[in-house]
Formats: structure tokens, sequence, C-alpha cells
């Protein structure tokens, strides 16, 4: 029951690992897009930027702790 602004998001998270001698690389990229189906709700350029930044902001410190005690664990 996601409010219908959450229906229209994208997350995108793409992560690379390059096994290193005694450590391993890691790039990861997250992205999120938001596209609106529903004209009537014309949301302001900089409300969305700004609720898009923080959204993102929160999503990678999330998936970077998720993946650091995921490794940590494994090893």
């Amino acid at each position: 029951n996601l409010p219908n602004i959450f229906k229209n998001l994208r997350l995108t998270v793409i992560v690379n690992i390059f096994p290193q001698k005694e450590f391993c690389k890691i790039i990861r990229q997250i992205s999120l897009k938001y596209e609106s189906k529903n004209k009537l709700i014309n949301l302001s350029v900089n409300f969305m930027k700004k609720f898009l930044n923080n959204l993102i902001e929160i999503i990678s410190n999330r998936f970077d702790r998720k993946l650091i005690k995921k490794i940590l664990n494994a090893i």
C-alpha cells in the first residue's frame, strides 16, 4: 500500500566486485528515477530534486551497511 508517488519510482542498483590480492574493490552505482504518468499531479522540480536526493542518500547508506555486513559475515 505505497502512496502513488512511490509507485512511479525506478530503483537501479549495479554492483561490480573486483577481487584483488588481499582485498576486493567494490564499485556500486545506485540510481533513482521518477516518472510521473499522471499529468494532473505536477510536483515542483525543486521539491522532486530534494526528495530524490534525500531518498537516494537513505537507500545508499542502507545498501552499503547491508553489503558490508554480508561481506564481513562471509569472511
